[in-house]
């Protein structure tokens, strides 16, 4: 399993190389499900694992489409201001 340093040092080379990089952009752990409930899908959270493959200069990042919202707060990762 990669971590963010490693995919980021992993898509530098290969564009020094000439290629193009696909990255999986995929939140999975245990941390993320509470309550019997998986926010590994939740829209917060993809979209932040997608930020940060767009950060890293991914070419093209494969995604799980999120199928519920609200999964930082939930897992107590975030907060929100009202």
């Amino acid at each position: 399993m990669f971590g963010s340093v490693e995919a980021a040092k992993a898509v530098e080379k290969a564009h020094e190389l000439g290629m193009a990089t696909i990255l999986w952009c995929y939140t999975r752990t245990n941390d993320f499900k509470k309550d019997g409930i998986n926010y590994e899908t939740a829209a917060d959270i993809t979209g932040q694992a997608n930020h940060l493959g767009v950060t890293i200069q991914a070419d093209i990042i494969k995604q799980k489409l999120p199928d519920s919202n609200g999964g930082f707060t939930t897992i107590n990762f975030s907060k929100v201001t009202r």
